[in-house]
């Protein structure tokens, strides 16, 4: 067991440091804003026959794998070695705060909001550097299939997120502009939800927590 890390407990449970923050806050560009446009989703339709009955279109669920129930553990979802080579040498953890997370961080703007109330928490894990304000975390929630869609049409109507491309999972990020300006990434596969913040990551590298995380997880339920 490492000692419990100081730095943690001031983003810990406010993962993305969302909290206190109103939507119009970072001026706008937010996911789902009140001044943009409701996502709507096209389902086309086959045509049908002459004669016969037509097909029901498949329903999300249908396509979707089974919603997930639980998470490993947070030495499993990211190996510290890469924090303290990527990131800075002194870094510790990881620890677990899923028990004591009883609410929900607040995201920016309504569509990831509605999406985070809607989905379920799995996990809660931080790692830091003790006695500092250095830290970052990752929380893991089940997300709907059809939160998922609406929340990723609005990451990628966004001006302010960037889709990583480069990676084989669906993973956006962006700067939160509160105060010092922490980096922030959402990342979603099989029914997992991965949100990345802190003040030692950039949004690059919240993105690359998310990834990995989204890779253990996935290989987890394999």
């Amino acid at each position: 067991m490492h000692r419990h890390l100081l730095a943690i407990p001031a983003f810990a449970f406010a993962i993305v440091v969302l909290s206190g923050c109103n939507p119009g806050d970072s001026g706008g560009g937010l996911v789902g804003s009140d001044s943009e446009s409701p996502v709507v989703v096209a389902t086309p339709t086959a045509a049908t026959p002459t004669g016969s009955a037509p097909s029901p279109s498949p329903t999300p669920a249908e396509f979707a794998a089974e919603k997930p129930t639980s998470a490993p553990d947070c030495g499993s979802l990211l190996d510290v070695n890469w924090a303290q080579s990527a990131l800075d040498p002194r870094v510790e953890g990881p620890d677990d705060y899923t028990a004591t997370s009883s609410e929900k961080p607040g995201q920016p703007g309504p569509v990831a909001q509605t999406a985070l109330e809607r989905s379920d928490l799995l996990r809660v894990c931080g790692w830091g550097i003790p006695h500092t304000d250095g830290g970052f975390g990752a929380s893991v929630y089940a997300i709907q299939a059809e939160d998922r869609t609406q929340l990723t049409e609005a990451l990628a109507g966004s001006d302010v997120w960037t889709e990583h491309r480069e990676f084989t999972r669906t993973v956006y990020s962006r700067v939160w502009d509160s105060g010092i300006g922490y980096g922030l990434a959402y990342g979603f596969a099989d029914g997992y939800w991965v949100i990345s913040s802190g003040s030692l990551v950039s949004p690059d590298d919240a993105a690359t927590v998310v990834r990995m995380s989204l890779e253990a997880l996935v290989a987890a339920r394999s």
